[in-house]
């Protein structure tokens, strides 16, 4: 199975205490399965601006750094076919009034133009969009 991580995925499996069950399981597949959106790259650098200056701040930013470098060749970026499938979820969803913010709906059609699962606890928002989930915090 390959996936690609959500934005909460990602900053979860950095709280192993709070949450093993995402860690094992992440742990249980290889590298070359794990896959991160350039979207959640701007939601984490948006998170890590918003703090204050301090000791969390700077711990953040070099857990980020380390994050860019573990997935150097795992980063997907949101290129013109993944717009056109984004764009089609997107009209599909207004059509049935569902909402749907458009980063997750560009992580989820990402995950579809590339064969991918979304690892992710926010089921609602992309189990509409006709992505597969997996959701290991609820196992």
């Amino acid at each position: 199975m390959k996936v690609l991580l959500d934005t909460c995925a990602v900053s979860d499996y950095n709280k192993p205490l709070k949450y093993p069950a995402l860690v094992a399981f992440v742990d249980s597949l290889p590298d070359e399965a794990l896959f991160v959106s350039v979207l959640t790259l701007g939601e984490i650098v948006k998170g890590i601006d918003m703090l204050p200056q301090g000791l969390k701040k700077d711990t953040l930013q070099a857990w980020y750094a380390g994050l860019l470098a573990a997935y150097s060749d795992r980063i997907l970026p949101v290129d013109p076919e993944t717009a056109e499938v984004w764009g089609r979820i997107t009209s599909a969803c207004a059509a049935r009034n569902l909402d749907l913010p458009a980063v997750d709906g560009l992580i989820a059609a990402t995950a579809l133009q590339h064969g991918l699962a979304v690892l992710t606890r926010n089921e609602k928002h992309f189990r509409q969009t006709g992505a597969v989930v997996v959701n290991p915090w609820s196992a």
